[in-house]
């Protein structure tokens, strides 16, 4: 009997614990970005967490998808806006943002 509570425990304590995505991994991750986009896109009456998390989603969504079209568009042109951008994330500490969602975008066109 005791092993069927615990293994009740356990169950609810894992379903419990969905890994919240962070806005640097989102940056860094396009494909799983956009997943959640289009998640959060299909929602129709979103709690307050839903809310938060739409809202991070598409902050995100709005740095990289600009990035995204830039790749299929001229992929040239992401290598000088990497170089550009990790310059301008150095010297002022602007655009780091643009350079993790750069590395992201760039990884999903490098052959493993």
């Amino acid at each position: 009997m005791k092993k069927v509570i615990w293994l009740v425990v356990l169950i609810g304590v894992i379903a419990g614990c969905k890994e919240k995505l962070s806005y640097d991994y989102l940056i860094q991750h396009p494909l799983v970005l956009m997943q959640e986009v289009n998640r959060c896109q299909a929602i129709g009456d979103k709690t307050p967490d839903q809310v938060a998390d739409c809202e991070k989603i598409m902050h995100a969504a709005e740095v990289v998808i600009p990035i995204l079209q830039v790749a299929q568009a001229d992929p040239e042109k992401i290598g000088m806006q990497l170089m550009e951008d990790q310059l301008a994330c150095v010297n002022t500490k602007e655009k780091c943002d643009e350079v993790k969602a750069l590395y992201g975008v760039v990884a999903l066109n490098t052959p493993e």
